[in-house]
């Protein structure tokens, strides 16, 4: 029961926040979402404190390691920044371009803190030795 209250507590916070980008974010430029690397040293992205961890910034060109479909037909990601990081960046987002693993990928969006990721039936097809590690929340506004 725990482990539910929890997801669904990430569910919800990821539609407030959602929403909130999609309103207040209306006119975005490059200098709105800057490169994460200019903020952060994405290789130790666990040493900063959880509430550090809400920025807008753009992982640039970052690695797909994990993709899976859910029921609603997005996208479940894992990226990384170096094909052999074990720092890992978890999302969700449209299907509007196809994207599988190997790919590198540009996202912007809006860190979210912290999440381990979940060994559930949505993320059945990510590599097992991603599911339930630690990763960095991304709330993704657009891809390419």
């Amino acid at each position: 029961m725990k482990k539910l209250l929890k997801t669904l507590f990430l569910i919800l916070g990821t539609v407030m926040i959602s929403i909130t980008l999609l309103i207040g974010n209306i006119h975005s430029s490059s200098t709105s979402y800057p490169n994460i690397t200019t903020k952060f040293n994405v290789d130790k992205m666990s040493s900063y404190n959880e509430d550090d961890l809400f920025a807008s910034v753009t992982l640039k060109k970052f690695y797909v390691i994990g993709v899976t479909t859910d029921n609603v037909n997005q996208y479940r990601l894992v990226l990384t920044p170096k094909p052999n990081s074990n720092q890992y960046f978890y999302m969700t987002t449209s299907k509007h371009k196809k994207i599988s693993v190997g790919q590198k990928i540009t996202v912007k969006g809006q860190l979210n803190g912290r999440l381990t990721i979940p060994d559930d039936k949505y993320n059945r097809h990510l590599q097992s030795n991603v599911l339930n590690k630690n990763a960095t929340m991304v709330l993704v506004k657009s891809y390419k």
